[in-house]
């Protein structure tokens, strides 16, 4: 990969790890399923974000080889594809989440190769241009914060860990892995101090909870920097759209951020989008993606939430998508 100085790129980061090493994204139980559903997210997700942001550039980055034909699909998206080897950030082999640190060894590879990165999860669609994002950003990281209170579980255990790892009592930000943008220089900074954090954890792995994920990383490195740390909320929202646990914002229209994190969608709403751009060469309108994912709906029971989802399995909406 040829060096992109002075560009801005946007990324996904796609990682598999067999159940011996960890991993609770992909894993080799039906792994040929699951990583094609992750390559199909990560059109989706780059796709959307290409078409609000002429110009950028988009990199998939993987660990695994990808079949030539998916491959050859999403390079003719126009977003680039490189492989490369996961070591750096790699976990114990214990951690359930251990794939999830990928992201970071992909953080640190952009770093090498652009001066402005925005790394967002695969389940993301992109709806605004990232201009204000990026103006924000130059001087600053924006991370997502998950707004758990003092006594959330969540947080507490983040905020546990790390008193294990620093002897330290911090009330530790709960910060998401969904969302991470900003300058190589602060990048490089922020990365140093989740090398050192990793470092602790696995000097002290016996000594805290291995169900910790990049979450914890990311929040404790961000301690390390309160005075560059910015909230990429305003920019990205995690809705969550199952009818067990239902957390939706009119921010979709309102106030309106520029992505959406659906992690309740990666099997529903996002292959309704993958096949919408497959056929159409573009998604529906923003306000039809609002119907397909429910987000109008603040409130619904189990047999609507399962009528919305087999609508979408079914092709239900796609003469919306024809109007």
């Amino acid at each position: 990969m040829k060096s992109n100085n002075g560009k801005f790129v946007v990324a996904n980061a796609v990682s598999y790890l067999d159940k011996t090493q960890g991993s609770c994204q992909l894993s080799n139980e039906g792994q040929n399923d699951r990583m094609d559903l992750y390559l199909k997210l990560s059109i989706v997700s780059l796709r959307s974000a290409m078409l609000h942001n002429p110009g950028i550039d988009a990199a998939l980055v993987v660990n695994f080889e990808i079949p030539k034909d998916r491959c050859a699909e999403i390079e003719g998206y126009g977003i680039s594809v490189h492989r490369i080897i996961f070591s750096k950030f790699r976990m114990p082999d214990c951690f359930p989440w251990g794939a999830a640190f990928f992201k970071l060894e992909v953080l640190a590879y952009l770093t090498e190769k652009y001066e402005h990165i925005a790394l967002i999860d695969c389940d993301t669609f992109t709806v605004g241009n990232f201009d204000d994002m990026k103006k924000e950003s130059e001087n600053t990281i924006l991370l997502y914060d998950v707004q758990h209170k003092l006594s959330h579980p969540d947080r507490q255990r983040n905020i546990q860990n790390h008193h294990v790892l620093f002897s330290e009592n911090l009330p530790l930000i709960h910060y998401g892995g969904e969302i991470i943008v900003g300058s190589q220089n602060n990048l490089r900074q922020f990365l140093e101090y989740c090398e050192d954090i990793i470092k602790s954890v696995r000097e002290k792995s016996s000594m805290i909870d291995n169900d910790m994920g990049d979450e914890q990383i990311i929040s404790s490195a961000a301690s390390r920097m309160t005075d560059v740390i910015q909230s990429a909320n305003c920019y990205l929202y995690r809705y969550w759209t199952s009818n067990r646990f239902r957390l939706l914002s009119t921010n979709y229209e309102y106030n309106a951020v520029d992505i959406w994190h659906l992690p309740s969608e990666k099997e529903n709403g996002f292959m309704f989008l993958y096949e919408s751009l497959a056929r159409n060469g573009e998604f529906p309108s923003r306000k039809k993606c609002v119907r397909i994912f429910g987000l109008n709906r603040q409130k619904a029971g189990r047999i609507s939430e399962k009528i919305r989802r087999f609508r979408n399995r079914t092709g239900f909406f796609r003469w919306f998508a024809s109007l």
